[in-house]
């Protein structure tokens, strides 16, 4: 191996820690930012991704991202329920307690885009299914009834989320699990 691929992969191991640290720009010392600049980017760069890293690596807010707690929380929701991931129950304390918003309401929520955008049920993954079935007792079948419900319905073309309110149960506070 090259020591330039070395410092390369040496690089992407700081940039690593860097990120699982929560390391703000300010606090990166100079020299390692001169080594390591290809690998760091700019100051700019740096801060835009401290979030998006943080969520990919399933990290907690730390207080120095320059976003508030809300703000973060909201953001991994956003990105989970985007790639139709399972409940963040890492997060639930958090969630629950400063969005107001249960895995059943997030499940609910999901299901209700995944009908919104005529997505079949098959493409919501095994795990996250598994949860859906467990908290809302919709599996597969119940999914294609109420798919098929919220297209029969007039109002179907114009007032999609409307449609789907009507037509989809509840999230039912007894099905939630508050700790899991």
């Amino acid at each position: 191996m090259s020591s330039g691929s070395n410092s390369s992969g040496q690089g992407l191991k700081l940039v690593l820690d860097l990120v699982k640290k929560q390391t703000p720009w300010k606090n990166i010392p100079m020299k390692v930012r001169k080594k390591y600049s290809h690998q760091l980017g700019t100051e700019e760069k740096w801060e835009r991704l401290r979030i998006p890293w943080a969520l990919q690596l399933h990290l907690p807010h730390h207080g120095t991202m320059g976003v508030g707690k809300t703000s973060f929380y909201y953001r991994a929701l956003e990105a989970f329920s985007t790639k139709l991931m399972p409940f963040p129950y890492h997060y639930q304390y958090e969630v629950v307690g400063l969005l107001g918003i249960t895995a059943a309401k997030y499940y609910w929520d999901l299901i209700a885009g995944a009908l919104e955008h005529e997505r079949g049920f098959d493409e919501v993954p095994s795990f996250t299914a598994r949860d859906v079935v467990r908290l809302l007792s919709i599996d597969r079948n119940a999914y294609i009834q109420i798919a098929n419900r919220c297209k029969r319905d007039p109002n179907w073309a114009k007032k999609r989320k409307a449609v789907i309110k009507t037509h989809m149960p509840a999230p039912s506070p007894q099905g939630d699990v508050r700790a899991h």
